[in-house]
């Protein structure tokens, strides 16, 4: 992979990471904690997009949009 392809791909992949942690800050927890409140078994999914081994997926969007409306479909899927 190229340099500059790798470097906009963490930049991406640092983009969904951080849109993660808007929420958990906006709700004051963590992200085993923002898990529980989704209903998810595991955090696992949400730490592998922490180190960058995942992106937002439609359904990961999908399960926060209609727990917290207040985050659209585009931003949580591509920042918008």
């Amino acid at each position: 992979m190229s340099e500059t392809k790798k470097k906009a791909n963490d930049s991406a992949i640092n983009s969904d990471w951080m849109r993660i942690e808007v929420i958990l800050k906006d709700l004051n927890t963590t992200a085993a904690g923002l898990a529980k409140e989704l209903d998810l078994k595991h955090a696992e999914n949400l730490y592998q997009i922490k180190k960058g081994n995942y992106r937002i997926s439609r359904r990961m969007a999908s399960i926060i949009h209609e727990r917290y409306p207040q985050y659209s479909m585009s931003w949580l899927l591509l920042g918008e």
